[in-house]
């Protein structure tokens, strides 16, 4: 199974390429554009960049796999746009693959080789608000995805958990290197993961929308 993924949630727009062979997950490229406010432009030569370096082309691909959110309203719904196109007529098919649960699954090594029981994903909302999800140490969720207050979200951060995602340097004073931002190779890894599942279930192209979670916020 060759697997597509898209990460345009936050201020990273990139794009990965996977197999997937039974239990075998192998990454074979990952393009990423760290320049804010790129997505727009950049998303569709990434895309065909990765499937150029990894030798197959759209037909080869079985499963488009988008980060979902929350996250930014104008990046998911340009991450969401995409991929809906490419998989509007049922092939390759349409994986929604939650944006928090991506960065939760890169992060179960260190919070292993850390001692930690739990890893918190953080990532920012606007004005002073984040969104929160707390897993275990394995990345099985606990908690729900909530909003909060930073000041709320590092009352919650304590010695037993590792903070991750692009909103750990808001509320914890060491966030972990490579873990504070979120990446394709993330969204890649917790697809694979969820293909694994007998019982995935796929998104429908023509109307499936991200979870944005709040309504869209201009900025002034």
């Amino acid at each position: 199974m060759t697997i597509l993924s898209i990460e345009t949630s936050g201020s990273v727009c990139g794009v990965a390429l996977a197999t997937l062979d039974g239990e075998s997950y192998s990454l074979r490229t990952a393009i990423e554009v760290l320049i804010p406010n790129v997505h727009d432009g950049a998303l569709a030569r990434l895309a065909v960049q990765c499937m150029s370096e990894a030798g197959v082309g759209i037909v080869d691909i079985d499963v488009v796999a988008v980060s979902s959110g929350p996250g930014s309203f104008t990046g998911l719904r340009i991450g969401a746009s995409f991929a809906k196109g490419l998989c509007f007529t049922g092939s390759p098919r349409l994986l929604a693959v939650p944006t928090m649960q991506s960065v939760a699954a890169a992060s179960t090594e260190v919070a292993t080789l850390a001692a930690r029981s739990a890893i918190i994903v953080v990532i920012p909302s606007h004005r002073d608000l984040v969104y929160l999800q707390r897993y275990d140490a394995h990345a099985m969720p606990l908690t729900d995805v909530a909003v909060m207050t930073i000041t709320k979200a590092t009352e919650m951060c304590g010695p037993d958990t590792l903070v991750v995602g692009p909103g750990a340097s808001l509320v914890s004073p060491a966030p972990v290197s490579g873990l504070g931002r979120c990446s394709p190779r993330f969204v890649s890894m917790a697809a694979s993961i969820m293909l694994r599942n007998s019982d995935v279930v796929y998104a429908d192209p023509q109307t499936f929308e991200p979870g944005y979670r709040q309504e869209f916020v201009p900025k002034a």
